[in-house]
């Protein structure tokens, strides 16, 4: 006997020793994971930190606030004296205008159809007549009789072409309005020059030099007579002949002009300049230009260059152990707020890869602000992405998760900046904001709403920094904007990254959850169809867990969809549960309790098995694996002993365990997925009762609970017992409602009595047992 107790004693022994070494193993894996991704997390961040390039310490526009005293000599360029140089040298350039020389040959083709005209063999009155009227078309005004002489006295071909070459002599000198060589001509000129370009070539001219029409056509009058010289011509008929075609040919080019004072700018070499040491770099009080900037930055540089090698390698050792410490910081909160996170390989990877993504994208903003230094201080608060993180962890894994991540995003962020307490006190506000607007985000348009909320808070940091800078009011509403902008792009980049992560770390969303929500979903029509009983239990049960969730905090919507889902494995034998017997014989009778044991039990497996097969995200299978834990088949556990006992077993064979009569597992390991298999068990129970008084209902749900407590089947869920009182009532008084008492008709009374007086149905018949609660 004492032999018989010993190795009892043994084997309970080594059974304990390997249940805790089972549930150490996890524990020690997790925390080799938990090092590996927060050291790769660690390093990636150590990269982007010694490679991100830094704003300027100065803001442009603000007021400086010490005076900077150069400490290492250097040689920078004056940049407002090479822009002085380059502006005169620009203005010293002459304006081009266009010379159209084009005038000459149609007044050559319109004189020779006149000469044509005056010279025909017609009788004097047609000729006459008819000339007047080519004279008048044309803008000549002589008399067609002198003109008619003219015509018939000249060689022809030689008078054409002095006529031409006077013209185009003229023409090549400039013509403008007259009204316009005294204004506009004389403001654009520079030392009252200007340059004429042609097809001919380009000259410099003086704007005096330029001719009104009046002027042109006594001149090219003049030069005709210089030219023709066969014949006497009065001067008014030749002045009279050159005005309809001596017209402005002078245009202002200003890509031209543009295109040449570029090039004189272009031709100036920078003006550099030496700040000695002692010089003030800026003094207090004064503005910030781009110029002071620069020179503030690379003063900044050579200073660090100057520091020895062990300076250096100190001052990144303790931005490195800072990270270091902001890692941890992150860790505890999330030990403290979310300690399952620390058991999901996936949950981990997924806060590591977004943080890691966050802060490529502000390394590539601090890369791209360099090119853009004027705008540097203003973007500052609105372009740096570091709200993403906590965008999307929000979405993913709820707020307390978003608030370790925006913690560690804001501080790395900060440091790769050089700007710690702006950047970090930026990002914190809109880590707070997104981690409050973006809890319960269902449809995918609520992500801009959440973006306008983000890009608020950037307006009011940024806003609240320029105030503090002293930063003028005029880049402070531009500043504002962008902020506004950057939370728009940021839930834009949010919606596209949404489904990535969705399918890379089989992640569910709210978004998700609603869509899954839908009764119409292939599982659910088959199981309103082929099992009407699970179908109506697992609506009640997702009514009980929804409402529970939301008084608790939990999240409702998950513990409604999962619910909807958490029996579809009794869709492979909905005949062997009692909810589904349908008026039929009870299948079970026919079995042995271990067979029965088996085929209720297997509709966690079957129901894991068909959620894998439709695709059904990660938290679907926790919820049918975990519903009902370990707990206990008790009916035909139960039954298997009394077989047992009443056959009168010989002792060689094997006592009824209750190992064999338990679900596999593994527990509830959330407050949702406690909720459920709570919500699970009730329901079935609640249906047993003949009368369902509000204080029954309450006496059930209370030994439920206390049941499911005292067996440990909610160690890991994280539920305290202010929430176990809170769903005991709410289940109370949900249920309450679902199974209330209708009165009795009179005209009814006669049917129950008929029914009274009927057998009632034998064994395997009518409603049927079930097998046991949540079974």
């Amino acid at each position: 006997m004492n032999n018989i107790v010993s190795k009892a004693r043994t084997r309970r022994a080594r059974e304990k020793d390997r249940a805790e070494r089972q549930r150490i193993r996890p524990r020690s894996r997790n925390v080799v994971l938990f090092t590996l991704i927060g050291t790769a997390l660690w390093m990636t961040t150590v990269v982007l930190l010694l490679t991100a390039q830094r704003l300027p310490r100065y803001v442009v526009g603000s007021t400086a606030r010490n005076t900077v005293i150069c400490s290492v000599p250097f040689t920078t360029e004056d940049a407002a004296t090479t822009r002085l140089k380059r502006i005169q040298a620009a203005e010293s350039v002459p304006p081009v205008f266009r010379l159209d020389n084009s005038p000459a040959t149609a007044a050559r083709g319109a004189l020779a159809e006149l000469l044509d005209g005056a010279g025909t063999n017609r009788a004097e009155g047609e000729t006459l007549r008819k000339l007047q009227e080519q004279l008048a078309a044309a803008g000549v005004d002589i008399p067609p009789r002198r003109f008619q002489q003219l015509a018939l006295s000249v060689d022809r071909a030689a008078f054409l072409d002095a006529y031409e070459a006077a013209l185009r002599r003229v023409l090549s000198q400039g013509i403008v309005p007259a009204e316009a060589r005294e204004s506009r001509f004389h403001n654009l000129a520079v030392h009252d020059t200007i340059i004429l370009e042609s097809t001919s070539g380009t000259v410099t001219t003086k704007v005096s030099r330029l001719l009104v029409p009046r002027e042109a056509a006594q001149e090219a009058a003049r030069r005709f007579r210089a030219l023709y010289r066969t014949g006497k011509f009065n001067l008014k008929d030749l002045t009279a002949l050159f005005r309809p075609w001596s017209v402005p040919n002078v245009t202002y080019s200003a890509g031209r002009s543009q295109q040449l004072r570029k090039a004189a700018e272009e031709r100036v070499k920078p003006v550099r300049i030496t700040v000695e040491r002692g010089a003030p770099i800026v003094t207090a009080g004064d503005v910030i230009t781009p110029e002071i900037q620069e020179r503030l930055v690379l003063h900044d540089r050579l200073l660090q260059q100057a520091r020895s090698t062990s300076d250096r390698l100190r001052s990144r050792l303790g931005e490195l152990v800072v990270l270091l410490l902001f890692l941890i910081i992150s860790s505890g909160i999330l030990l403290v707020c979310r300690p399952p996170t620390f058991n999901s390989l996936r949950e981990l990877a997924f806060l590591a890869t977004v943080c890691a993504l966050t802060l490529l994208l502000t390394a590539a903003v601090l890369f791209l602000l360099q090119h853009f230094p004027a705008i540097q201080g203003v973007l500052l608060a609105a372009a740096l992405p570091v709200a993403l993180a906590s965008f999307l962890v929000t979405i993913f894994m709820g707020g307390a998760a978003a608030l370790a991540a925006g913690v560690w995003t804001s501080a790395a962020a900060a440091m790769m900046a050089g700007r710690p307490f702006d950047v970090f006190a930026s990002g914190l506000l809109a880590t707070v904001v997104a981690a409050t607007s973006a809890r319960g985000v269902h449809r995918r348009a609520r992500l801009f709403a959440v973006g306008l909320w983000i890009g608020a808070a950037g307006a009011v940091s940024a806003t609240a920094l320029g105030l503090a800078y002293c930063v003028p009011v005029s880049s402070v509403f531009p500043s504002a904007a962008l902020a506004l902008g950057s939370g728009l792009l940021t839930a834009a980049l949010v919606l596209i990254l949404i489904p990535v992560f969705e399918s890379i770390f089989r992640l569910t969303t709210d978004i998700a959850l609603l869509e899954l929500s839908d009764l119409g979903h292939p599982l659910l029509k088959r199981l309103a169809v082929e099992a009407p009983g699970t179908y109506h239990h697992s609506l009640m049960v997702a009514n009980l867990a929804e409402a529970a969730a939301h008084e608790i905090g939990a999240n409702p919507l998950l513990a409604r969809v999962a619910a909807y889902y958490h029996d579809i494995g009794k869709l492979t034998k909905p005949e062997f549960f009692t909810e589904n017997f349908q008026m039929r014989s009870n299948p079970h009778d026919d079995l042995a309790p271990s067979m029965s044991a088996l085929v209720i039990a297997s509709h966690v497996k079957e129901g894991v098995s068909l959620a894998r097969r439709h695709r059904l995200p990660p938290i679907i299978l926790d919820a049918i694996e975990q519903h009902h834990g370990t707990s206990m088949i008790s009916f035909f556990y139960q039954r298997a002993r009394q077989q047992q006992e009443q056959a009168g077993a010989p002792r060689h064979q094997r006592p009824v365990e209750e190992k064999d009569y338990r679900y596999p597992g593994p527990l509830p390991c959330s407050r949702e997925m406690a909720i459920i298999a709570l919500a699970d068990a009730v329901e079935a129970a609640s249906r047993t009762l003949e009368k369902p008084t509000a204080s029954r209902i309450e006496n059930l749900v209370h030994e439920i609970i206390q049941k499911k407590l005292l067996d440990g089947q909610l160690d890991q869920s994280q539920l305290t017992l202010r929430d176990l009182a809170t769903i005991r009532r709410v289940f109370t008084f949900t249920l309450t409602n679902m199974l209330h008492e209708r009165i009795q008709y009179p005209e009814h009374e006669t049917e129950r009595e008929r029914l009274a007086e009927e057998p009632s149905a034998g064994p395997g018949q009518g409603k049927g047992t079930r097998t046991s609660p949540g079974e």
